[in-house]
């Protein structure tokens, strides 16, 4: 089906206004999600006291195990310095430290303590709570076509690389 200025509409909608809309939406969630004031309500509610690089870095040793600050910052696309600083934040608070199994390695790996496996479960629970709820009213079905397209796509972006 052909459109007045000969541009393809599929169910009536222009793919390249489709491309549009999804870049906005995801341009939105993204700053949404990583909103500081978002942030902040949620360190507040778990009783934390995190900068959000410090929670990234947090998180990805929670789920990876034990990282150098190169392995950290070359994960989590952050500067050396920026990683180092956020484990030395971690180490202060009790949240991570130097992994007690590589003790003599070099480079030093950190990994999260219990005290930060048990503050990154508060904030992953408190993130799905808030997920649950932004969800409520939306069918079982509608959720799994949001499930299965976000994987899609986040798949599609990751096989095509940063050159893509």
């Amino acid at each position: 089906m052909q459109a007045g200025g000969g541009h393809p509409y599929r169910l009536g909608v222009d793919d390249d206004q489709d491309v549009r809309r999804i870049e906005e939406a995801l341009g939105e969630l993204v700053r949404v999600a990583s909103s500081r004031r978002l942030h902040a309500a949620r360190m507040t509610r778990v009783d934390l006291a995190l900068s959000r690089g410090e929670a990234r870095c947090l998180a990805y040793l929670v789920d990876t195990g034990p990282r150098s600050a190169a392995e950290l910052a070359g994960a989590l696309d952050l500067g050396p310095a920026t990683a180092r600083r956020a484990l030395a934040a971690l180490e202060r608070q009790g949240l991570a430290g130097r992994d007690p199994e590589a003790a003599a390695a070099r480079p030093v790996r950190y990994a999260a303590s219990p005290q930060g496996r048990r503050a990154h479960r508060r904030i992953r629970r408190l993130r799905h709570d808030q997920l649950t709820a932004a969800l409520d009213g939306l069918s079982s079905r509608r959720r799994h076509e949001l499930v299965v397209g976000l994987e899609d796509l986040v798949e599609r972006l990751r096989s095509r690389g940063p050159d893509a």
